[in-house]
Formats: structure tokens, sequence, C-alpha cells
């Protein structure tokens, strides 16, 4: 029911402030690991 729901409500809430946070939080996220990651490959 929970997982159902929030699917469902994803397209709803993309603008709301929520979901701008939890968007800049993934990118952030997705940034900081590639980072980690061709950090990793340099050495």
């Amino acid at each position: 029911m929970l997982k159902a729901s929030k699917v469902g409500r994803c397209p709803v809430t993309i603008f709301t402030h929520e979901a701008i946070v939890s968007f800049i939080g993934c990118v952030v996220a997705a940034i900081f690991m590639l980072w980690l990651f061709g950090r990793k490959h340099d050495k």
C-alpha cells in the first residue's frame, strides 16, 4: 500500500518543496559518488 501510494504521488509532488529537496539530494549524492569514483581511478 505505502509503495503504491508513493509511486502514485511522485508525479503529483514533483514541484513541491519536499520533492525538490529530495531531487537535489539525489543529484548531490550522484555527483559525490561520481567524484569519489573518479578520484579512486586517478591514483
